[in-house]
């Protein structure tokens, strides 16, 4: 239940969050009055503001407070008038709907933030292998629901344990976050990349065939060649499988992938193989 609630208040364009926001003020304002000042209702002027905080800012949910503050105080003495009891008590209202819509907004933000820390590789800043898996999962169905083809990157820095070995786990870290680098430079805005874990990195292309990948990915392993690491220069191992028939899973492609790359692994690595899934042609380079 929540999360349908959620999910529709998110998708509530400004306009129309303020326009439910306002209904839920007159609406508590309206049944306040009518049970008279003996009940008073004002605790539930905290659902509007709440919402105010959670998905507006604090500004407008300040303000809230301080109008639902005074229906508060009017509805209590049913007039204009008021005593200073009343008054210390709208100011304390005040302050209450603040410092709750401020802890709202806080909280918010640091749940946000730790959602982005766990969908975020430290190292790389890439997405990471379950965030890449789940984006990936709607490109997918994306693509078989638009018939459009999909390729799919698979990079794996060749000798990375020997790097690590040779000049340390400093100098391997620096590497893979240049590798990264790399990767987003050729990525367009609708791409998808993130780390699987180690030294191998995968990047979605949506609608994209084989023609458009292999350009999109020329130069490539050129500039990664120009990672300099123990005064050699580093190399990658790519595979490309572009897919014309969406497999069932992501992990069918990721394999798909991964044999084309284990080729280039084969031969010595340094290059980049292409294959086109559903068909025979196979080009290496």
């Amino acid at each position: 239940m929540g999360k349908i609630l959620n999910g529709f208040l998110s998708r509530l364009s400004p306009t129309l969050l303020a326009l439910l926001v306002a209904s839920l003020v007159i609406f508590i304002a309206a049944v306040d009055h009518f049970i008279g000042p003996e009940i008073s209702l004002g605790i539930f002027y905290l659902i509007p503001i709440a919402i105010t905080a959670w998905y507006g800012s604090l500004r407008p949910a300040g303000l809230l407070s301080v109008l639902c503050s005074i229906l508060t105080i009017l509805i209590a003495q049913q007039g204009w008038q008021t005593s200073t009891v009343m008054l210390w008590g709208g100011i304390a209202h005040v302050v209450f709907f603040y410092v709750v819509s401020g802890l709202l907004v806080r909280l918010k933000a640091v749940l946000e933030h730790e959602i982005v820390l766990s969908r975020t590789d430290h190292l790389t800043g890439l997405l990471n292998r379950r965030a890449l898996f789940e984006q990936m999962e709607l490109v997918f169905n994306l693509a078989r629901r638009q018939r459009t083809p999909l390729t799919l990157v698979y990079v794996d820095v060749d000798k990375f344990k020997q790097i690590n070995d040779t000049a340390g786990h400093k100098t391997g870290d620096a590497v893979l976050g240049a590798v990264a680098n790399s990767l987003l430079a050729h990525r367009r805005r609708t791409d998808l990349v993130g780390r699987l874990g180690g030294d191998e990195f995968a990047v979605a292309l949506p609608d994209t065939d084989h023609h458009a990948a292999r350009a999109l990915l020329t130069g490539l392993n050129k500039q990664i060649r120009e990672i300099q690491a123990c005064s050699d220069e580093v190399t990658c191992s790519v595979g490309v499988a572009t897919f014309l028939a969406i497999p069932n899973s992501v992990t069918e492609a990721i394999s798909f992938a991964d044999a084309c790359m284990y080729e280039v692994k084969q031969r010595g690595g340094d290059g980049i193989s292409f294959i086109v899934h559903h068909r025979s042609t196979r080009a290496s380079e």
